[in-house]
């Protein structure tokens, strides 16, 4: 079974560009690899994919992006609509 090759356009990397998250058209969300603060120190994390997980009211999927140390639930669709300009 051959790899699917995700594309990143270059408008979904501005999506929360601050917080270092990139979505795909294919429904992914990935954190990019930097460093984050934890108290007074720095925590480097890696580059992955973010689990997200089905809303059991709607269905629509869920991911949890953090940014300045708080974290808030954001719907899939809306971060691929943001980040792509789509209707």
């Amino acid at each position: 079974m051959t790899p699917t090759v995700v594309r990143y356009p270059a408008a979904a990397s501005l999506l929360h560009a601050a917080a270092g998250y990139e979505v795909s058209d294919r429904l992914r969300v990935r954190s990019l690899a930097g460093t984050v603060p934890r108290g007074r120190f720095q925590r480097r994390v890696r580059e992955r994919f973010l689990a997200a997980a089905v809303q059991h009211k709607t269905g629509y999927l869920q991911v949890t992006l953090s940014c300045e140390g708080r974290q808030r639930q954001h719907y899939v669709h809306v971060l691929m609509r943001e980040a792509f300009g789509e209707g």
